[in-house]
């Protein structure tokens, strides 16, 4: 099969959807299809609504030789920019049109008029795809509540985290049992939605001098956040305790989960939470919230 992947921005952007869509990718490649990546430029959300026309990547793609989409599998952030020019799509690439489903983002916290608008958004665009890839049953969920009873063909294929190396998770631990610091991780961008000012707080009315916070993550998502979370920080007695490593990947990411002790992300709404499944390959203890897809997997006590 020949298959298109459009995104919004750069398929390797260091997020947990993004590695689900690489991971998708090198799998559908390794069975012999063909994928071609078709990326959109990153607009305002209001800007992507006032969208009429086919991208030019897409008649780009559309004109070359030989180049016949069997499917397009369209990664639901672009939902503002497709959701009024799908039928055009269908019509120019005579193929059908699959949402690849991370997390709603009418799920996402925000005022009550706004959620209920990006609602209405979402709803219509996801009415004018075939067929979706869920990645978690809460997300499943969430769209059949928006959908209603028309919910089109659907397949739920949650993630894993097979993308490390063998590790040597049992030999770290007695390594750092001695250091006599609690060593707390949180991996993820930084956002309100992940609650990253939760841990903070919770940190801070433990006072312990013994126990230390290191967050991974992009800082420049939501500077206003990042501001907030800086002054709170400076009213901590030991905010020295609290080290912000921003963005991670790879060996050094590695690193840092056989470094620490447990990993906490006290996510408001988590599509599924590929970095718990990280943590715990590494054998971390996890405490997630109950909301989301991070349900699925983390059980309490």
């Amino acid at each position: 099969m020949h298959i298109g992947l459009l995104i919004y921005g750069d398929i390797n952007t260091l997020s947990g959807g993004y590695l689900y869509d690489r991971k998708l990718v090198d799998y559908l490649r390794s069975q012999g299809d063909s994928v071609e990546i078709i990326s959109l430029p990153v607009k305002s959300y209001q800007g992507s609504l006032l969208s009429t026309e086919i991208p030019e990547a897409i008649r780009i793609s559309n004109e070359r030789e030989n180049n016949k989409f069997d499917i397009l599998v369209q990664d639901e952030l672009v939902h503002p920019s497709c959701l009024g020019i799908n039928n055009k799509i269908k019509n120019l690439l005579g193929c059908p049109i699959v949402s690849l489903v991370h997390l709603l983002k009418c799920s996402v916290p925000a005022p009550l008029f706004k959620k209920t608008l990006i609602a209405y958004f979402e709803k219509k665009y996801l009415q004018s795809v075939d067929g979706l890839i869920l990645n978690s049953r809460s997300t499943k969920e969430a769209a059949e509540k928006l959908l209603g009873e028309k919910f089109p063909a659907h397949i739920v294929a949650v993630p894993c985290a097979d993308h490390f190396p063998e590790n040597g998770a049992q030999d770290a631990k007695q390594k750092y049992a001695d250091s006599g610091i609690f060593r707390i991780l949180f991996v993820g961008n930084i956002s309100r939605q992940k609650g990253l000012h939760v841990l903070i707080d919770a940190i801070a009315k433990l006072n312990d001098a013994k126990v230390s916070l290191t967050v991974v993550g992009d800082g420049n998502r939501d500077p206003g956040y990042m501001a907030e979370l800086r002054k709170k920080l400076n009213s901590y007695r030991y905010h020295k305790q609290v080290i912000f490593k921003g963005r991670q990947s790879g060996e050094a990411l590695q690193a840092l989960y056989l470094e620490h002790d447990v990993f906490i992300m006290p996510s408001v709404n988590e599509a599924y939470g590929i970095a718990f499944l990280e943590a715990l390959q590494f054998g971390l203890p996890v405490i997630a919230t109950s909301q989301g897809g991070s349900k699925e997997f983390v059980r309490h006590g």
